[in-house]
């Protein structure tokens, strides 16, 4: 368990006396074992506070969902266990645990990812109703009109409105 009080002592001013840093760590302590309490329950991690992608990929396998949405929710938690495991402890701006930084990684990441999914799933019903002559072969890159409508939805999200009047 690390020791929030040290981490804390070393860097604090003169006007945070030892007893608000002390209640500070404690705070963040009770945080941090909650958060691990949680995604223990919710059978994201294991009691080693390891992420069970296993688990995870077969919840995903028991919702009847339609195969392109499956593989692509399942290709969401390979991917983004391996990116949970790649990001360097000390990158947040507070002190937390290694296992718990790894989980918020992969939270975010799979939380993306599964909308990303969900998106494309939704755009397969959408092809019909865009003209994709307005790109001007820019998407062409992109494997199918399911992939360049995702694309644009998913831009129109993160920019804005469409200005190539591609979905009238």
């Amino acid at each position: 368990m690390l020791n929030y009080h040290l981490l804390f002592v070393q860097k604090r001013s003169p006007r945070y006396p030892a007893s608000k840093v002390q209640h500070l760590a404690e705070e963040i302590q009770t945080e941090v074992d909650y958060f691990r309490c949680v995604m223990t329950e919710m059978g994201i991690t294991d009691a080693n506070n390891k992420l069970k992608a296993e688990a995870i990929v077969a919840r995903i396998k028991s919702a009847s969902l339609a195969k392109d949405l499956e593989d692509s929710m399942v290709h969401a938690v390979t991917e983004c266990q391996k990116y949970a495991l790649c990001v360097p402890p000390g990158k947040d701006s507070y002190p937390l645990p290694n296992d718990v930084v790894a989980t918020k990684h992969y939270l975010f990441c799979e939380n993306e990812l599964r909308s990303l999914a969900c998106l494309k799933h939704d755009a397969r019903w959408l092809v019909d109703d865009f003209d994709l002559r307005g790109a001007d072969h820019r998407l062409d890159f992109l494997p199918s009109d399911q992939d360049r409508v995702t694309a644009l939805l998913f831009a129109n999200n993160f920019v804005g409105p469409d200005d190539f009047g591609l979905y009238e």
